[in-house]
């Protein structure tokens, strides 16, 4: 038996009713009625706080924000209001609400990202100016349940999905979208891709990170106008050497997989600028022999069983970011000069007791992680990497820093911990004077 006031629910009805006119007479009598009924309060409060946020997101002018709903309607408010309107009231289940803005606004619907209002908009009759690009569904885990066919989604250029029930109501629907460039299948439980994928000829990022993959799927190799694939966080134990075939690819992301190597094509795809490969198995690289002018900029290997440096590294000249952390590096090879472009260089938490002179010769360096590793000292020709802005220390053994230091004129950031605080006191008092805009960031606090 129901426990609710059937006197105050009328109540609550009449109050939503005056300010869902969006009349500001109608929103006059609302706030008189809210004067002196505290359940009425908490029902406002629950109703129309997400709508007032987005025009104050402090909510400092109280009910009195109602007010500006109206006003935001007429002008469309700040960028986004429009759709975040019909979005709230899709989740409320006010389907004329929905409907007479989808009508008078056919645009808020440009970019749908609740289920409620995906739903609600593919049981009406919309407008013919009305054009879904974007659908960004985070895991709600809704069902859809979605007409087909649907000639609303025959232009969508972006899908973001979260949910395996959701990308399975879109599979239907998948030969139709002959536009899209993005797809994101996050988290859906995948361990294949439907044929229909590979009809996308027009994609050109495909994610499916945190999924069931257990090897790369065929379709994925008919995208000849992809230039973004992310499987990571998936099961793969190889990559197919066909994918050294995906000659407009430029990033490849395949982190937080089993990989124990990686298929030497990939190294020769021309257009491939950035390669994430952390949290794998690889021992090594097996790069090609005799490869010249790869244009490789990013390579990202962190916690990978290295423990040698892999040499293949020094055939991508143009790297201007590596990233070798926890990878059980005891040396580097002095051959790692070659790697003359170099703005960013990790290798946090690797038991490196000493770095080579050559290291020096790397004068674009401005990013220098060398936290948690084993060093005693720098190199004494430090100095030389004038560009550096952050140099992380923390972790390590040093001591003492070498008289170069001062030559850093543009580091602004040296991370230090307490113990190295202590041990070189003196010498980071020198250096606040040598270098008086670096910020000393000692662990906790700054110094």
């Amino acid at each position: 038996m129901s426990t609710k006031n059937p006197e105050q629910v009328l109540r609550k009805r009449n109050l939503f009713q005056l300010i869902d006119s969006f009349v500001p007479a109608n929103i006059k009598k609302a706030i008189k009625m809210l004067e002196h009924d505290r359940g009425l309060h908490q029902a406002c409060k629950q109703r129309y706080y997400p709508l007032m946020r987005l025009i104050d997101p402090d909510l400092g002018g109280g009910f009195e924000l109602l007010y500006a709903i109206p006003e935001a309607l007429r002008s469309g408010g700040d960028e986004g209001f429009l759709e975040a309107f019909v979005a709230h009231y899709a989740a409320l289940s006010a389907h004329d609400i929905v409907g007479f803005w989808v009508r008078k606004h056919p645009d808020v619907l440009t970019h749908i990202t609740s289920s409620a209002l995906l739903n609600m908009v593919a049981q009406m009759d919309l407008p013919p100016a009305a054009d879904i690009w974007d659908i960004t569904l985070l895991d709600e885990g809704k069902p859809l349940v979605l007409p087909h066919p649907w000639a609303a989604l025959n232009f969508l250029d972006g899908l973001q999905l979260h949910h395996a029930a959701h990308f399975q109501a879109f599979v239907p629907h998948l030969p139709t979208m002959t536009f899209m460039t993005q797809l994101t299948a996050q988290a859906c439980q995948l361990a294949g891709l439907p044929e229909a994928v590979g009809e996308l000829a027009q994609l050109e990022v495909l994610r499916l990170p945190q999924n069931l993959l257990g090897e790369l799927p065929t379709v994925i190799g008919r995208l000849g106008s992809l230039r973004w694939l992310d499987v990571s966080d998936n099961q793969l134990m190889v990559l197919p050497d066909w994918v050294g075939n995906m000659g407009s690819l430029t990033i490849l992301n395949v982190q937080g997989n089993a990989l124990e190597d990686v298929a030497a094509p990939i190294f020769q795809i021309p257009s491939l600028l950035q390669l994430f490969l952390q949290g794998n198995k690889l021992t090594d690289l097996r790069v090609p022999m005799g490869m010249i002018d790869s244009p490789l900029e990013t390579l990202c290997l962190s916690h990978n069983p290295l423990v040698d440096f892999p040499v293949g590294i020094l055939s991508f000249p143009r790297l201007t970011r590596l990233e070798l952390n926890a990878c059980g590096l005891s040396a580097l090879p002095a051959s790692i000069s070659k790697l003359s472009n170099l703005q960013t260089l990790s290798l946090r938490n690797n038991p490196l007791d000493m770095l080579p002179d050559e290291i020096c010769a790397l004068t674009q360096l401005e990013f220098l992680d060398l936290r948690g590793c084993l060093l005693a000292e720098l190199p004494m020709e430090i100095g030389n990497l004038e560009r550096l802005v952050t140099l992380d220390l923390r972790g390590t053994k040093l001591t003492e820093f070498p008289s170069s230091m001062q030559s850093l004129s543009r580091l602004r950031y040296l991370h230090v911990d307490a113990h190295m605080r202590v041990a070189v006191a003196t010498q980071l008092s020198a250096i606040q004077t040598w270098l008086p805009n670096c910020v000393f960031d000692a662990g906790e606090g700054i110094v």
